[in-house]
């Protein structure tokens, strides 16, 4: 996707590059989230009790808490990705 947005850009593409550097960040913001994930379909399946769910997403905030920053950084850029698209912006 990175790699893509590289291409749109030179294309000049500005709308659709930021849509897929929104989605790059979005993943690379899941991967260390991936614990967190599972744990919570755990949880829905009652293996887990909801204290120990909250000790798990602590534990993931606090060894990636740059995870959170891409993260919004991610949906920031595809909202303004959409927005300019709905303008007209190519």
């Amino acid at each position: 996707m990175a790699a893509y947005a590289f291409v749109q850009l030179g294309l000049g593409r500005f709308a659709g590059a930021l849509g897929d550097i929104g989605v790059t960040s979005l993943m690379i913001s899941l991967i260390p989230q991936f614990p967190f994930v599972r744990a919570i379909v755990a949880g829905a399946r009652r293996q887990h009790p909801e204290d120990q769910l909250l000790r798990d997403l602590e534990r993931v905030r606090a060894q990636s808490p740059w995870a959170e920053t891409a993260s919004a950084a991610g949906w920031l850029l595809l909202g303004a990705s959409f927005v300019l698209r709905a303008f007209g912006v190519s």
